[in-house]
């Protein structure tokens, strides 16, 4: 437990310096404000990995905004959520946040940060599953794993996705796999480059992750930069950064039990 607490404290810290360092391209206000609150530091923080933070919760952000203008009153479920500052991110005034971790975790978060408007925590051990049977199945689920899967084996990984897509009538799961425990299924470039637009073109997995489960009937690969922050790139003109940001591309997909 204590690797999954250091990992959560070092990503809060890490998005709070990308934040404050590069406004234009990452503005977690929550993150910077916690840290500074409570006066959290860690060692040995590097700008690439402040970076690598930023661009995976920026991505996370604009594919739950892009499910959120389709259903404005879906439940967004953070599945290993640690010091987790999405939600003011994306907050529209009228979906609902749901954080799981263990209790470790959850008491440590509670320390540190308050639950905002329709934001809740629940301790658990969200790998078995079981925190599923006290959901509203009937709901419309927009469920986010990030690197809370890292620790976990690629089998357990791919039967909670499975009961995920089994559990709503409608579930978007925003998967970020390399960081999944199921790379292996892909055979991935791992080159960030520009297309002919000019926009970057992250991974291109050749494999469908819907092998993971037969509910999955659609996915959905994000392969470029959301446009906004392309444009914030422009603004910064910072080539260093445009570098680091390419580096770290990282590869996320969103997994659908039903079709657009």
């Amino acid at each position: 437990m204590e690797e999954r607490e250091e990992r959560s404290l070092r990503n809060l810290c890490a998005r709070a310096t990308a934040s404050a360092k590069y406004p234009l391209v990452f503005r977690d206000r929550m993150a910077e404000e916690t840290v500074r609150r409570n006066s959290l530091s860690v060692p040995s923080l590097s700008e690439n990995e402040a970076v690598r933070e930023g661009l995976y919760e920026a991505i996370a952000a604009d594919s739950i905004r892009t499910v959120l203008r389709h259903d404005p009153n879906a439940l967004i479920i953070r599945i290993g959520c640690g010091f987790d500052t999405l939600f003011p991110i994306i907050d529209n005034g009228h979906c609902r946040y749901l954080n799981l971790d263990h209790k470790e975790i959850i008491d440590l978060r509670n320390g540190l940060m308050a639950c905002r408007i329709r934001e809740d925590v629940l301790p658990c051990d969200y790998m078995s599953g079981q925190w599923l049977e006290e959901m509203d199945h009937s709901r419309h689920v927009i469920a986010v794993f990030m690197d809370s899967l890292l620790y976990e084996k690629k089998e357990e990984v791919h039967r909670l996705i499975d009961l995920c897509a089994r559990s709503f009538k409608a579930c978007e799961m925003l998967l970020e796999y390399r960081r999944a425990g199921i790379a292996d299924l892909f055979s991935l470039s791992h080159n960030a480059k520009d297309d002919a637009r000019g926009r970057w073109i992250l991974d291109r997995p050749e494999i469908d992750l819907s092998v993971i489960s037969g509910a999955i009937v659609q996915t959905k690969r994000i392969t470029h930069l959301p446009e906004l922050y392309e444009k914030a790139l422009r603004l910064e003109k910072r080539q260093l950064l445009s570098y680091q940001m390419r580096r770290e591309a990282p590869g996320f997909a969103i997994l659908m039990n039903h079709s657009d």
